[in-house]
């Protein structure tokens, strides 16, 4: 199991990817990139660029995601209010993204503007999985301020290039502890649908019940479907 892993020695073993042809993305600050088949490593708080949106693909090679430290990525409040920028995670089969979460981890809507919220969009047909390590340092939180916008986790069930048909990817949470995982206020965790297909997918808590993740006042379950 990943959890189990030394996190200092996956760090190790991703730097040492990036000599043998794989490079290591690293966000920090307002430096935050796409990046294709690649790892990432996020550097403490990180706000998302001017009016773009982050692509995290995953298409010929497994990607790995982690946290040094306790890191908020939060929207830009410069975006315009009716175009909601987000960070979108593309993942083809056979292969996975895997968010492995050993510290505190946020994710925030735009600051001093609470209509505008960071989206978070899963799409594809591989898998998708948040990892949370066995330690009380260890969470996970979509939330908002009291003043900024909240955060919208959505699983799509899409076309994405080259895929020719709609599907969704499977997305699971694999979390030991109560309250790992919270949303907060203004935010919500749901699936979208682009067509008059059927939905078929799933989301798991892996081995555990689903009292783990908490969700606090004004946050949501939705279902919103999106007729072209």
């Amino acid at each position: 199991m990943i959890h189990k892993y030394n996190f200092y020695g996956l760090i190790m073993l991703m730097l040492s990817f990036a000599t043998q042809s794989y490079a290591v993305i690293q966000w920090s600050g307002s430096s935050m990139t796409s990046a294709a088949d690649e790892n990432f490593i996020i550097q403490g708080d990180c706000v998302m660029p001017y009016n773009q949106d982050i692509y995290i693909e995953a298409y010929n090679a497994d990607v790995f995601i982690t946290l040094t430290d306790d890191a908020t990525i939060q929207a830009n409040n410069l975006n315009n209010d009716n175009i909601r920028h987000g960070i979108f995670i593309q993942v083809l089969y056979p292969y996975t993204v895997t968010i492995y979460i050993p510290k505190k981890l946020a994710f925030k809507g735009g600051a001093g503007n609470p209509t505008q919220p960071i989206c978070i969009y899963l799409e594809g047909n591989g898998n998708i999985q948040w990892v949370l390590e066995d330690s009380p340092d260890a969470q996970l939180s979509f939330t908002a301020d009291d003043n900024s916008g909240g955060t919208e986790l959505w699983t799509r069930f899409s076309t994405i290039f080259p895929l020719t048909s709609p599907t969704t990817p499977n997305v699971s949470f694999e979390i030991t502890r109560a309250g790992q995982i919270h949303f907060g206020k203004r935010s919500k965790w749901g699936y979208q649908v682009f067509s008059n297909y059927n939905l078929n997918t799933q989301t798991n808590l892996e081995h555990h019940n689903p009292y783990r993740i908490n969700f606090g006042n004004d946050a949501k379950y939705a279902l919103q479907i999106i007729n072209f």
